[in-house]
């Protein structure tokens, strides 16, 4: 960074992000300038499922390590076309809406590990006039008499009323201040961290069901373990 400058407007047409679970970015600009080891990523304005990601990143490499920062915000993003949920038949998505939300975060190190692992900020979305799939809030409330009886009946969707999550960042490890999926058939908290230093998860959900069925378990679920194999179990 320190050995060349740079001033390049950026404006590319599609962006394949490599999988077909997510939508491609159509189209992607930004502003890149880089002076006196200080590279800068302005006017970043990217457009998938007809939302937009706006925002700046930063990299100073006049030091020994490396800080990057970032301010990013995302706006109208349909959850259901930018993430592909495939279901059979016409039953509908397993979660929707338009997810909106920013990022401030900052770090430090010699490598991209490093500064994940020392990331500070916060981040928070929300999903505004969303759905969620029956089934899934019945499974997770293991309401096991409901469950069979949307399988038996079809899956429906459920609205949100309110799908938040607000997050601490503080080296490398993601908490939650709020995190909360309310249905009109149950209510989910969910607390615990993730961790991008060791890159594993230690989630808690605890379900709230707003109505009486007789094979529901009230234990809370945990999700423990890594990012690419995580474990799902019932408090014993």
């Amino acid at each position: 960074l320190r050995v060349m400058n740079a001033n390049v407007l950026i404006d590319i047409a599609e962006v394949d992000l490599n999988t077909t679970a997510l939508e491609p970015l159509r189209p992607l600009r930004a502003h890149l300038q880089l002076t006196g080891g200080v590279l800068s990523l302005g006017k970043l304005d990217a457009r998938t499922a007809e939302g937009r990601l706006s925002g700046r990143l930063g990299l100073d490499g006049r030091g020994s390590q490396a800080l990057w920062d970032a301010d990013l915000r995302w706006n109208d993003v349909r959850l259901e076309r930018w993430i592909r949920q495939a279901r059979g038949g016409d039953a509908p998505p397993y979660v929707s809406g338009r997810l909106n939300g920013r990022a401030t975060l900052k770090g430090e190190g010699r490598s991209t590990a490093e500064i994940l692992a020392g990331l500070n900020g916060r981040v928070r979305t929300e999903l505004i006039g969303g759905a969620v799939s029956h089934l899934v809030v019945e499974a997770a409330g293991i309401d096991f008499a409901q469950a069979l009886g949307v399988l038996v009946q079809k899956d429906d969707a459920l609205p949100l009323g309110c799908a938040v999550a607000d997050l601490d960042v503080a080296a490398g490890a993601l908490r939650p201040r709020v995190m909360v999926i309310d249905t009109t058939d149950s209510a989910v908290w969910i607390d615990g961290s993730l961790s991008l230093a060791a890159e594993s998860l230690d989630l808690r959900a605890v379900i709230s069901p707003k109505d009486f069925s007789p094979l529901t378990l009230r234990a809370p679920v945990h999700v423990r373990g890594s990012f690419a194999d995580p474990e799902v179990s019932l408090d014993k």
